[in-house]
């Protein structure tokens, strides 16, 4: 999956939205607000996928210092099924596991 564009309002009531290209060509576009922001520890923000209806998932971002490194921590909430929380997490896993190769 390649990000192939994204707006960010990094603030508190600021919104974001980010589209995320599969290698079949699809683009799925997600959304959401921030609702909270605590430099540099943790960012929480609301998560909604294309034009879906009904309540918002939520995903909070930790940044823990340990030593000379920092731990990220992702907890995603809210969501409504367990076939997309299985989703969520492969994805997250993925996200994280290309995040520490480009900072190594």
């Amino acid at each position: 999956m390649v990000c192939i564009d994204a707006e960010i309002d990094l603030k508190v009531g600021g919104r974001y939205r980010i589209a995320n290209q599969f290698p079949d060509g699809k683009v799925l576009w997600i959304s959401g607000e921030f609702e909270a922001i605590v430099r540099p520890r943790k960012l929480v923000y609301t998560w909604r996928v294309g034009s879906e209806e009904g309540a918002s998932e939520r995903v909070t971002v930790t940044f823990e210092a340990r030593g000379q490194i920092t731990e990220v921590i992702v907890t995603h909430e809210r969501i409504p099924t367990d076939v997309l929380r299985d989703l969520h997490l492969q994805g997250w896993l993925g996200c994280l596991e290309r995040l520490a190769k480009y900072v190594s």
